[in-house]
């Protein structure tokens, strides 16, 4: 009986686990502006900062991590 009650808890941990995991892993921090020329009474003034480009044309705000790497 005591078997039983660990062997569903184990299998219940392991499943929330592998949720979080999975949910955890999917996250997307891109985003686009696709009428960003189209809309005129939007004003067009951005700022980027760090490693942030406009790319494709003006559609896409391309934002990189900087990794520093030095070989001696």
């Amino acid at each position: 009986m005591a078997a039983s009650s660990i062997f569903t808890h184990f299998v219940a941990l392991a499943f929330l686990v592998f949720f979080l995991k999975t949910t955890s892993a999917t996250s997307n921090s891109s985003f686009s502006f696709t009428d960003f020329g189209k809309v005129s009474n939007f004003g067009s003034d951005i700022a980027l900062y760090e490693d942030a480009e406009v790319v494709n044309g003006g559609y896409i705000v391309q934002i990189t991590s900087s990794v520093s790497s030095s070989i001696d």
